[in-house]
């Protein structure tokens, strides 16, 4: 917050959201306290939609077709989330949901790039 006040000016920000902190780890400030929240009740409501772009390793073969992915998460470290089948029974996960649709396959680099669409989770 100290660089956005030294150089750009922003004074008093507010830390709303620190957006999928295990990958790209975007945070979200406000200016005003009105506006965190109002943010806060959007992200509630489930009108802000997090879409990612994965390049994946291999040849899915499913181009086109979407994927839905309904797997308990549960946190194996700080650093580390997981997708476990064995725990997915498990009272250790949360629920969640992803959907994803392979877009293309690169014969070159053996990978795939896929669309994910978060619904729920951590």
């Amino acid at each position: 917050m100290k660089i956005l006040e030294i150089e750009h000016g922003f004074h008093d920000l507010k830390c709303v959201h620190w957006l999928d902190r295990q990958t790209s780890g975007i945070v979200f400030f406000a200016k005003s306290i009105l506006a965190a929240n109002e943010f806060e009740h959007e992200l509630r409501k489930d009108t802000i939609k997090k879409i990612y772009l994965a390049r994946v390793c291999g040849n899915m073969k499913l181009q086109g077709e979407e994927i839905d992915c309904t797997k308990t998460i549960y946190e194996e470290s700080h650093a580390k989330m997981t997708c476990d089948k064995l725990k997915s029974n498990s009272d250790e996960g949360k629920a969640s949901r992803t959907v994803f649709q392979v877009l293309f396959y690169d014969p070159d680099s053996n990978t795939s790039v896929v669309r994910c669409l978060l619904y729920t989770g951590w």
